[in-house]
């Protein structure tokens, strides 16, 4: 005997207000009404980030990080100065012992094979690799924050379509994704530089390849650290010295472009509240 057919549906279950009708589907927040709670600025050289009616939306900055290689840390409260390691510098090893530390990448190109082993080994001195925070995690000991700068994203060269195929691009994820694995590494999502004197044509002028170049670093730092080891600061990871290295985007503008990319790429506001404020002022304290 054939098995019956099922009765027939409503249609009034797919039509005007019925509870499978396209109205009636939840919608996922438009990008442009996705905005943070507050705003911790986890990276400047002394002059933090302001608040500026001009960019919308924009919420209150409630804590700052001044951050200097080789300074004396200093301050409390909402507003700190912290002092930064380099990733060749001789004071890796006696910031061991604090409970988080800024390691700066200092390239005005994006990094070689060699570049990423330096890396690799600065984090593997200051937490003793990655077995190590695995058994401190097992333990229930809290470990030590790395808040890594300068790779996110990293010097930029070429325009989205050819850096979408190129070996450098390749590398930075394969490599962003295998220092992921460092639960103790959180990244900083820094204005970005470029150097002039090799990147072709002026094209970070255009404002949506930049957000589109933006957005290709972005995305595959998500989806490897997630949302809750990623920081937001407001000026790149150290001062350019050179004149021909250029800094396109910085203070409440990279604010925006940074929103509008992490917004695009489908985050919603517990997020990106995480990225722009909350992850800031728990790793520090604040």
């Amino acid at each position: 005997m054939p098995p019956k057919k099922p009765p027939p549906l409503p249609r009034s279950l797919f039509t005007g207000g019925g509870p499978l009708s396209p109205s009636a589907l939840q919608q996922p927040p438009s990008p442009s009404t996705v905005h943070p709670a507050f705003i911790t600025d986890a990276h400047s050289h002394g002059v933090p980030l302001e608040h500026f009616p001009e960019v919308q939306n924009m919420p209150r900055v409630t804590g700052s990080v001044a951050v200097a290689v080789g300074a004396e840390s200093s301050g409390s409260g909402k507003h700190r100065t912290v002092a930064a390691c380099v990733i060749d510098g001789p004071d890796l090893q006696d910031a061991t012992t604090s409970p988080a530390m800024d390691l700066v990448v200092p390239c005005i190109a994006p990094l070689t094979e060699a570049g990423w082993e330096r890396v690799d080994e600065a984090v593997n001195k200051i937490d003793g690799g990655r077995e190590k925070v695995e058994m401190e995690v097992a333990e229930g000991t809290p470990s030590r924050k790395i808040l890594v700068s300068g790779l996110l994203p990293p010097p930029l060269t070429k325009r989205s379509s050819p850096l979408l195929h190129s070996d450098e691009y390749e590398m930075h994820c394969g490599h962003l994704s295998q220092l992921s694995l460092h639960s103790d590494v959180v990244l900083k999502a820094l204005p970005p530089i470029v150097d002039t004197r090799v990147a072709p044509a002026a094209w970070w002028e255009d404002a949506h390849e930049l957000e589109r170049v933006v957005k290709m670093y972005i995305g595959p730092a998500i989806e490897a650290f997630g949302t809750h080891r990623i920081v937001f600061g407001s000026q790149p990871a150290l001062p350019p010295t050179d004149p021909a290295i250029i800094v396109p985007v910085s203070g409440a503008a990279w604010y925006a472009l940074l929103r509008k990319c992490v917004s695009e790429l489908g985050e919603e506001s517990e997020a990106m509240t995480a990225i722009m404020g909350k992850n800031a002022e728990e790793v520090y304290g604040l």
